[in-house]
């Protein structure tokens, strides 16, 4: 506990026990013997068959390291998720190892096979790809004892799915994750051009600012030392724009107007997994925040004017979704079909809508209160 607050170590993470779960899948393996975890076990993904024609496949997310030291504490329990390595178990999985991954895996929310919570993949086919590389799915590397290699586990996907069926003329592919899952989709999403392919990007931000705590390091350098450390790829375009600062096109701030593949963008006013960090100083999320009056919560409030302005003021080539909530990466809940924007749209609804309209028809849903957790929330 710091300050009195409510602490959660797992939120936002890979799971497969999800509560109110309505989608069992099965686990498959994959075929590159390179399409390994951190300590250096294969990866795999859990897959549904369903209608041949609609294919979810969602990377799943769960914070990251970035050097020695992050990537220490991340195996030893100490940094988030807070789950030690050496005594981990299925209810308390090692994120770098696949070591505690289930037979089957319960999902809900955007998995859901219910119709009227999941309006437009409640019958589709799902790959779930669980996070064991700490490198947002776009490291290629061996660093320090380690292994980063989650470009060519999500390459290996891909390629699994498409000896399935995946892309074949006439299939809708919506391509997406969630937190890191969703960083690291935002990097896959133009290369995957051997089929047409939608976006479902579920809190993929980091926005460039100075954290208000001292003990926190600073999305940016995180974002620098990890393209470094783990070799990320990022798109050409992106880098020659800011080829002086080239870990910029890891950050959504930056990189998402250059993503040219249409999506659905969904991000938080009031992110949760950012501010427990850089306000906070806390490696995980704070489920409930007592924010203090005064300079603490002017950061916070100014940290939601600025996602605000730049989902306004950013060209995309889709819709955006952003409530004035605490919270973050909920589409893995039912979150996904209860909580709403103010006019009356749910991540769920905003998802059909996306998928049935023309790009410049599908309308944003941009929560425009003033306070702090001014949305609906719930």
């Amino acid at each position: 506990m710091i300050r009195g607050f409510l602490l959660v170590a797992s939120v936002s993470a890979w799971s497969c026990n999800d509560e109110g779960a309505t989608t069992v899948l099965r686990q498959r393996s994959l075929a590159d013997p390179l399409a390994v975890c951190n300590d250096g076990s294969p990866a795999s993904y859990y897959f549904r068959e369903g209608s041949a024609k609609k294919w979810l496949v969602y990377l799943a997310g769960g914070g990251e390291c970035w050097d020695e030291v992050s990537c220490e504490m991340r195996e030893n329990g100490t940094a988030y998720p807070y789950h030690d390595c050496a005594t981990s178990s299925v209810e308390s999985p090692c994120f770098m190892s696949s070591k505690d991954y289930p037979a089957a895996c319960n999902k809900t929310g955007i998995f859901s096979a219910n119709a009227s919570e999941n309006p437009a993949l409640a019958g589709a086919t799902v790959a779930y790809l669980p996070y064991c590389t700490s490198d947002a799915h776009v490291g290629d590397a061996a660093f320090g004892r380690w292994q980063f290699r989650g470009r060519r586990v999500v390459a290996a996907l891909v390629r699994d799915l498409e000896s399935l069926g995946m892309g074949r003329e006439g299939t809708t592919v919506v391509f997406g994750g969630g937190s890191a899952g969703a960083r690291g989709a935002m990097l896959w999403l133009d290369a995957l051009d051997s089929f047409e392919v939608h976006g479902f990007l579920d809190s993929p931000y980091y926005l460039d600012l100075r954290p208000y705590a001292a003990s926190f390091v600073g999305f940016p350098e995180i974002s620098e030392a990890a393209r470094r450390n783990f070799n990320v790829t990022v798109d050409d375009r992106c880098a020659r724009a800011y080829f002086q600062d080239v870990w910029k096109c890891t950050m959504g701030q930056y990189a998402l107007p250059f993503v040219r593949t249409r999506r659905l963008v969904v991000a938080a006013q009031f992110d949760s997994w950012q501010l427990s960090n850089a306000v906070l100083g806390y490696d995980g999320i704070v489920a409930s925040p007592n924010l203090e009056p005064g300079p603490e919560l002017d950061y916070v409030l100014a940290f939601g004017a600025a996602t605000r302005s730049l989902l306004f003021s950013t060209t995309t080539e889709g819709p955006k979704f952003s409530t004035a909530c605490w919270s973050h990466h909920q589409s893995e809940s039912a979150s996904f079909w209860t909580a709403q924007s103010l006019d009356n749209a749910t991540q769920a609804s905003a998802l059909s809508a996306f998928l049935h309209l023309n790009a410049e028809d599908a309308p944003d849903h941009i929560d425009t209160c003033a306070g702090f957790d001014c949305g609906r929330c719930g």
